[in-house]
Protein backbone atom coordinates (compact mmCIF):
# COMPACT_ATOMS: atom_id res chain seq x y z
CA UNK A 1 0.00 0.00 0.00
CA UNK A 2 2.69 2.44 1.00
CA UNK A 3 4.86 1.52 -2.01
CA UNK A 4 2.06 2.47 -4.37
CA UNK A 5 1.73 5.88 -2.71
CA UNK A 6 5.48 6.37 -3.03
CA UNK A 7 5.34 5.61 -6.76
CA UNK A 8 2.48 8.09 -7.13
CA UNK A 9 4.52 10.79 -5.42
CA UNK A 10 7.49 10.00 -7.65
CA UNK A 11 5.33 10.36 -10.77
CA UNK A 12 3.97 13.66 -9.43
CA UNK A 13 7.49 14.99 -8.93
CA UNK A 14 8.45 13.85 -12.42
CA UNK A 15 5.51 15.74 -13.93
CA UNK A 16 6.47 18.80 -11.90
CA UNK A 17 10.02 18.67 -13.26
CA UNK A 18 8.66 18.27 -16.79
CA UNK A 19 6.55 21.41 -16.39
CA UNK A 20 9.60 23.24 -15.05
CA UNK A 21 11.66 22.23 -18.10
CA UNK A 22 8.81 23.32 -20.34
CA UNK A 23 8.78 26.76 -18.75
CA UNK A 24 12.57 26.97 -19.06
CA UNK A 25 12.42 26.11 -22.77
CA UNK A 26 9.64 28.67 -23.20
CA UNK A 27 11.93 31.36 -21.80
CA UNK A 28 14.74 30.19 -24.08
CA UNK A 29 12.41 30.46 -27.08
CA UNK A 30 11.42 33.98 -26.13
Amino acid sequence: FRERERERERERERERERERVRERERERFS
